[in-house]
């Protein structure tokens, strides 16, 4: 713990020292130890004021008072400065009662998935077809009021040869016929 002291208009007594110190090596304990204290001593037309400021981390504490003399000033502030550092020392102890542990969450505990496996492309759609007998204009209407992709028919008008009517990526439609 750092501590600076500051006169003003007065020279700082030895016995002012020495309070603030005994008194900030009990509070050490719930501070941080990385805590910074400054000391302000200033002298009034009939008393001394001493102010006492600790700042840590997270939170600053200050407190003040008055008195005839250096050392009265400095144990009256030094009290509120305990009385304030308790409280606050309470406070936190109480939040972190009300406050839910890390080890026992809320929410449970899930495992993380796996990647998934790299997907095999598919292989072709098959679908059982049997070939109906009708003429291409009539396989044209059929197929057009349907929403399949395909149709396989055999043509009554030439010797029922197979015949494959399918739908093009512009929508327009694409009849094969075998040799």
């Amino acid at each position: 713990m750092r501590t600076t002291f500051i006169a003003r208009n007065i020279r700082i007594h030895s016995g002012v020292r020495e309070e603030v110190e005994t008194k900030l090596s009990r509070l050490e304990r719930v501070l941080m130890p990385r805590a910074q204290v400054r000391v302000v001593v200033t002298a009034g037309k009939k008393d001394v004021e001493v102010e006492v400021t600790v700042a840590d981390k997270t939170r600053t504490i200050t407190a003040a008072a008055r008195g005839a003399d250096q050392r009265t000033a400095a144990q009256a502030a030094m009290e509120k400065l305990a009385g304030q550092v308790r409280k606050t020392k309470s406070i936190l102890k109480e939040s972190k009662k009300h406050r839910p542990s890390g080890v026992r969450g809320a929410e449970p505990w899930i495992a993380p998935t796996p990647e998934p496996a790299p997907r095999a492309v598919p292989g072709p759609k098959r679908e059982s077809v049997s070939p109906r007998a009708m003429f291409e204009e009539d396989a044209l209407t059929h197929f057009a009021a349907s929403k399949r992709e395909f149709m396989v028919f055999r043509d009554a008008g030439s010797g029922h040869q197979i015949r494959f009517l399918y739908r093009r990526r512009d929508g327009g439609f694409h009849l094969v016929v075998p040799e």
